[in-house]
This record gives C-alpha cells, sequence and structure tokens, in this order.
C-alpha cells in the first residue's frame, strides 16, 4: 500500500570552508570523469559510480601507498556504468547499484562470487547553508518541505533521480511535486542548490555532503527504502583477478567503516531489502 502525505538572491561562485566554488567542484567531480594514478595497461581499472566518487577519491591513494599497485578510475552515473559494461567497455572492478549486477551476472559479464556489499547512502534533500537545523527525517516533516519548495531539482537519469520519483508517487505527492521539479545532469542538481537557481536539490548523502555551498537538510523516510545501494564486482574479462580482488577486499574492509560513515556511507548486507521497485523504475 502506497505511504500518503496529507497536505495541510542568486550568488553564481563562491569558497565555503576552504572548498573551491560549486563549479570547479562539479569540474573535478562530474560523471565521465578520469582520474587519479596512471593509467597504464598493469594499472586496475576501476569504473566506479558518481554517488560514490569523492569517497573513492580518497580512499584509492591510500590504497595505492599501501599495496604498490596502480588504478585508473571513471566515473559515470550508476545506470551509466551498468550500460557501458553491458555494452563491452573493459574495466576490471565496478561499483554501481546491485540491481544492476545481478544483470550483468545473468549476462556474463560479472563473476557472481565476486559480487559484495559497498556501502549505502541515504537518499537525500539538500539546500543553501544556513543556520544549522535537526535533519529532518520524518514522513510529514519531509512531506511539508517538498510542498512548501518553490523548486526541486534531481539527477534525471541517475539513480537518486528515479529513486526521487518512486518516493513522490509512494507519498502521494507527484502531482503537487513533479510540476516544480527539474530533471537536471550529473552533479548539477547541488549546483542549482548551491547558486540559488533551485531551492532544494535531491541526491544521495554522499554529494550533498561533500559540495560547497550546499547542505543536508532531510532524509527520505527509512521506510521507502529508498538509498542509494552500491556494490563492487570483479569483471569476467579481469586482466589480473589477484590485483583486482586486493582492491575489493580493501573497499569491503571493516577497516574504513568509520570513513565511510563520516562521508554518509553505510554499510549494509546484501539481500537486505527488496529492489524490485528501483528495477521497474529503471526499465521504464
Amino acid at each position: 500500500m502506497p505511504i500518503m502525505c496529507i497536505s495541510s538572491r542568486n550568488s553564481r561562485s563562491f569558497i565555503v570552508d576552504g572548498k573551491k566554488s560549486i563549479y570547479d567542484w562539479f569540474n573535478i567531480n562530474g560523471a565521465g570523469h578520469r582520474t587519479m594514478t596512471h593509467p597504464e595497461n598493469d594499472s586496475i581499472k576501476l569504473f566506479a559510480a558518481v554517488a560514490a566518487r569523492n569517497e573513492v577519491r580518497e580512499l584509492i591513494p591510500r590504497f595505492a601507498q599501501a599495496s604498490g599497485l596502480e588504478v585508473d578510475v571513471t566515473f559515470d552515473l550508476n545506470p551509466a556504468v551498468a550500460k557501458r559494461i553491458q555494452a563491452g567497455e573493459s574495466f576490471d572492478v565496478g561499483i554501481t547499484n546491485p540491481w544492476f549486477v545481478d544483470a550483468l551476472i545473468q549476462g556474463g559479464k560479472v563473476i557472481a562470487a565476486s559480487h559484495l556489499a559497498f556501502g549505502r547512502a541515504p537518499l537525500t534533500i539538500g539546500a543553501r547553508i544556513a543556520d544549522e537545523r535537526p535533519m529532518l527525517t520524518s514522513r510529514e516533516e519531509v512531506c511539508a518541505l517538498l510542498l512548501r519548495a518553490q523548486s526541486i531539482a534531481y539527477t534525471g537519469e541517475g539513480t537518486s533521480g528515479k529513486s526521487f520519483q518512486e518516493a513522490i508517487d509512494r507519498l502521494g505527492l507527484r502531482d503537487q511535486v513533479l510540476p516544480k521539479s527539474r530533471p537536471l545532469g550529473a552533479g548539477q542538481p547541488v549546483i542549482a542548490a548551491a547558486s540559488g537557481e533551485v531551492e532544494l536539490a535531491i541526491a544521495p548523502m554522499t554529494t550533498i555532503m561533500a559540495a560547497p555551498g550546499i547542505a543536508p537538510i532531510a532524509t527520505f523516510p527509512a521506510d521507502l527504502e529508498l538509498d542509494i545501494d552500491m556494490s563492487v564486482f570483479v569483471s569476467t574479462g579481469v586482466r589480473d583477478k589477484a590485483r583486482a580482488m586486493q582492491l575489493v577486499d580493501f573497499l569491503t574492509d571493516p577497516a574504513i567503516d568509520d570513513f565511510l560513515a563520516a562521508k554518509g556511507v553505510m554499510r549494509y548486507r546484501l539481500g537486505s531489502r527488496s529492489y524490485d521497485a528501483m528495477l521497474k523504475r529503471s526499465a521504464a
């Protein structure tokens, strides 16, 4: 049964807490950005979701220092990672949503035994930095926030955008909220909110916490089960399985749990929730 709700200045560029402007941040963090270490033939090729980019960008140098192995990273939206792998793009290790990985395993693209949970980022609402306030988490508070807002931005082709649409459907808010919501490209909802072009941005907690000029003010109710789950896996075409598994072991090591938690990523267990709604939404 749907969970219902009952309805009852622009700054284009700035520095926040020593961070670069939101536009510089996007240039560094945008989808399709290839970065970090050396793309030699013997490096590990990691294909990672944009939702995990900030954590990955900090973790990979630590892995390289500890292992002596180089990693070449490419970022894209969660659905795009899956599509590019399905289309035959080469990689060694990947990070995307687990419901996509199940299909990649069935398609012979991923080693089934290598598929492990990486982390869960809450689906979050962000706004321009203001005075500190308690995080809104209840159904009533989130519904009221969405109904009050004049404008909302979300990622049109990303998992967070699909989750947002699923959320407003299940909260009974589609007719009131969708007309004032704008689908944008990867990383752009937080830019629009930070610059004052829209009032609210919908994104994974990881993205909102890392972007300058914007802060998380609410998370969607936990009982909706629409957080952004990500898992890690190894390609069936991996060039060196032992080295690839070293990276997988590092990314799933409990030793980095506290680091991830501080970035808005919580560990979870594969199979701990149903992905039927997201599978249907992704296929639409």
